[in-house]
């Protein structure tokens, strides 16, 4: 049933947080080049609420990445706007 369930979009955001990255590390074999089998994912412990909880985090996680990336942009946008008005007071200078 859906309590055996889990949405791929929220296995990805799991095994790639705090909680899933240091269960993979915990069991990644290798001396040189570490690496890590199918068996020993299936090992990994994964909280796995309702589909709709699942489908809730996902959102909220997407709107967060989303702001994150926006924050960004803007930081960039106002760095090369300060860029352009120091060329402009400077080159206006000399």
């Amino acid at each position: 049933g859906d309590a055996n369930r889990v949405l791929n979009e929220y296995l990805a955001y799991f095994l790639n947080s705090k909680t899933g990255t240091e269960q993979i590390i915990a069991r990644a074999q290798g001396t040189t080049r570490m690496r890590i089998n199918v068996g020993n994912i299936k090992t990994v412990l994964v909280h796995v609420p309702s589909l709709e909880q699942q489908a809730e985090f996902v959102g909220e996680l997407r709107r967060i990445e989303q702001t994150v990336a926006e924050v960004k942009d803007a930081i960039v946008e106002r760095v090369r706007l300060g860029n352009t008005l120091q060329n402009i007071v400077f080159d206006g200078c000399l």
